[in-house]
């Protein structure tokens, strides 16, 4: 986004008025000098004369204001109907079950449900507040989106400063000067945004408090995936504040491991925290909150006794079969009408057809951050189908999405055919592995899966291995080039700097992304990042791998102990014993990842056409100017031989088994290796490790918008982020 003069002068009228509150309190205005003219000058001469109370008022005005503005410069503004809340029901022992910002407000809670069935199946009552829904309404689904992709301390910051400011007097201003840009303009403005995000973070925080003071809850859990720490923490603060006598509860997967003991350390408004999976034994921490027992019996619990963090031992994983209730996300609907955003974004319900990964069961990626759940388990594939259609039929919306981390394999015997026979008009994202056949992408994009992620990774063979990927280069294009027949989105990134890594490889990737400007692009290519649980991280020396503790950043974001820091965060900070990758080569790759998403967006083809007598031609309109390569029927059939990957050193033999007389046809010419020679040469084939395969489709492919960049999941893997108006952003 570029430094719009109007969204600067509202940046500029507001920091000229929130630098008075500052100095009042104190403190120094950072921005003080932030353009600076006449306007500005008046008000500030003009907020000089009011008293504190009507002076916050004005903040706020002005903040919300300016990330109005901010929202609709992101894009296309929709027409927002608030409704009424209901009223508030008399206190009660239910359960307050919550999830912060920033979860993707397109899509419900699969947590907070998940939880609420098992306290239902146990007699026990809640009621959920997502309250990450607010929050988008509050600030314009746009600037949501985009922040809720900013990479993890953006976030954070935002609510951390109503932590720590309050509790510790840290203003947490080093943070706005060391942060990485997030593309709202000139660094001057960004740093007015920042602040105005503080201001209405802090209204959102009291209206927060209110609703769930109102439940009359006397245990609250808190939900905690990516980014919500800090803001769990905030909310907490304030329960405990005013009704000590609350019980607070972490849970999710940024409390596993050693980061749940470390948020009992930091945080004193915690009571317990839930490292493990929560369904078996939540309840269980209910009762004994309720009753004021001791939670030593209770697996996979930290929890305060007599002042003391004590950390149990995780017990064995949740039995995960078809016994839980059924999940439904009532609340969120309700929600998202109340909060006036119901008919601003499309929404997604997601899914769980099971949990682990089969294949990090047995080998695990080195980049890969799975932590004890690891083992593979899956889900009765009726059970899955029976809550998919019941959900269709209550909440009237057929995008399912996936937060399995990679399809059971039975599925595609089990449960897709099962959709595509009960003729469903579904569309569903899954985590697939990349070395699916033909048949199996087919029958994936019948049964409405039309939105994968792959986990490709990388192009470069070395890379692929070193990474322990478990595919080759040519089955990742190969799963491309069907996509884009199929009509398939595909999410994906290159992961730079592993160890290991050479200046050649990188080199083959920019090669190699030069002949595939036809196909789905990478959305970015960045360095690897030090995932807590990772092999990288529990075994860093045995790859080269310096760690350095937290990341730098979060020392801005989070000013506790560096012990306690280093155990409360997922991503790590590193350098590299011997690292052969230079800027120049990070480089290559990313301005050839700009080039490929550049060609993709105006339409770059490389197509097949094959005509009535068997030959064909292949429309190239990767380059600047658009060329016809024509093929005569034998060497028609030979490129169409190559649609799947195949053995140069047997190449002529399977050829000449499959298609006899065109094999003849294309020997009394010159032969098989000189069409691949041709073929290497016009970049139509790309060969690895003595394989070829056929990179042009059979049928055209449609404009596209260049994908957003990447952002991280928990496990590690990229998290497909999307502004399209039918792809939800943060992902679980």
């Amino acid at each position: 986004m570029g430094s719009e003069p109007v969204l600067e002068q509202a940046a500029s009228l507001f920091q000229a008025v929130y630098g008075v509150l500052v100095e009042r309190r104190g403190g120094v205005h950072q921005n003080a000098e932030f353009r600076r003219d006449h306007i500005a000058d008046q008000f500030r001469t003009f907020a000089y004369a009011l008293p504190d109370d009507e002076l916050e008022l004005l903040i706020r005005q002005l903040a919300s204001s300016l990330l109005t503005r901010v929202d609709a410069s992101l894009g296309p503004q929709r027409r927002v109907t608030s409704e009424p809340r209901p009223g508030w029901r008399s206190p009660s022992c239910s359960v307050g079950l919550v999830s912060m910002p920033w979860m993707a407000p397109n899509m419900p809670s699969i947590q907070l449900a998940t939880v609420d069935s098992a306290l239902r199946a146990e007699a026990l009552s809640s009621d959920r507040y997502e309250l990450y829904v607010d929050f988008a309404g509050r600030i314009g689904i746009n600037l949501y989106n985009l922040l809720s992709n900013a990479g993890g301390f953006v976030e954070e910051w935002i609510f951390a400063h109503h932590y720590f400011g309050p509790e510790t007097g840290n203003d947490l201003s080093g943070f706005k000067t060391a942060c990485p840009r997030i593309g709202l303009g000139s660094q001057d403005t960004e740093i007015a945004i920042l602040d105005a995000l503080c201001v209405v973070a802090g209204d959102f925080l009291e209206q927060a408090l209110d609703e769930v003071e109102r439940g009359g809850h006397d245990v609250v859990g808190f939900s905690l995936t990516i980014s919500q720490l800090a803001a769990s923490m905030a909310l907490a603060r304030l329960i405990k504040l005013r009704r000590p006598e609350t019980h607070v509860v972490f849970g999710g997967t940024a409390c596993a491991g050693p980061m749940g003991t470390a948020i009992l350390r930091v945080c004193p408004y915690v009571d317990a925290v839930v490292r493990c999976e929560a369904e078996g034994i939540f309840p269980q921490v209910v009762r004994h909150l309720r009753r004021h027992e001791s939670l030593q019996d209770v697996p996979g619990v930290t929890w305060r006794h007599d002042g003391v963090v004590e950390a149990n031992p995780v017990g064995p994983l949740h039995r995960f079969d078809g016994s839980r209730p059924s999940l439904d996300f009532d609340p969120y609907f309700a929600r998202l009408r109340h909060a006036g955003i119901r008919d601003t974004m499309p929404v997604w319900l997601p899914f769980e057809g099971s949990r682990g990964c089969w294949y990090g069961e047995k080998v695990q990626c080195n980049f890969c951050g799975l932590h004890e759940i690891m083992s593979f388990r899956t889900l009765p594939w009726e059970h899955t189908l029976a809550e998919l259609e019941r959900w269709e039929k209550r909440y009237g919306v057929a995008r399912f999405f996936a937060v399995d981390l990679i399809m059971p394999r039975d599925f595609k015997t089990t449960l897709l055919p099962a959709i595509r026979e009960r003729g469903h008009d579904w569309t569903i994202f899954y985590e697939v592995k990349a070395n699916l056949r033909r048949a199996e992408l087919e029958a994936l994009a019948a049964s409405g899966v039309r939105w994968i992620q792959p986990g490709i990774e990388s192009l470069e063979g070395g890379a692929l291995r070193r990474m322990r990927k478990g595919v080759t280069p040519l089955q990742n294009i190969q799963l491309l080039k069907w996509c884009h027949e199929l009509d398939i989105r595909v999410s994906w990134n290159i992961i730079l700097g592993l160890p290991g890594d050479e200046p050649a490889g990188y080199a083959t990737i920019v090669d190699r992304a030069r002949a595939l400007f036809h196909l789905e692009p990478a959305q970015g290519a960045s360095p690897f990042q030090l995932h807590r649980f990772s092999p990288y991280f529990m075994q860093p020396h045995d790859h080269g791998i310096l760690p350095i503790g937290a990341h730098p950043l979060y020392r801005e974001i989070f000013p506790v102990n560096r012990a306690d820091l280093d155990d409360l965060v997922y991503l790590h900070g590193y350098t590299m014993s011997d690292a052969a990758i230079g800027p120049d080569d990070y480089r290559a790759v990313s301005d050839a990842i700009s080039e490929w998403q550049a060609a993709y967006a105006r339409g770059a083809q490389l197509v097949l056409e094959t005509e009535s007598n068997g030959a064909a031609q292949i429309l190239d309109s990767r380059g600047a100017r658009a060329k016809r390569i024509r093929l005569d029927s034998a060497e028609t059939a030979l490129y169409r031989f190559l649609d799947s990957a195949r053995s140069e050193a047997t190449l002529a033999r399977r050829f000449a088994e499959a298609s006899p007389a065109a094999a003849r046809q294309l020997a009394a010419a010159d032969g098989v290796e000189g069409a691949l020679a041709r073929w290497k040469r016009q970049r139509l084939v790309i060969t690895d490790a003595g394989r070829v395969l056929a990179v042009a489709t059979c049928r055209p492919g449609k404009p596209n918008d260049t994908p957003a960049p990447l952002s991280y999941l928990a496990d590690g893997t990229p998290e497909p982020a999307f502004s399209s108006d039918t792809m939800p952003v943060l992902i679980i």
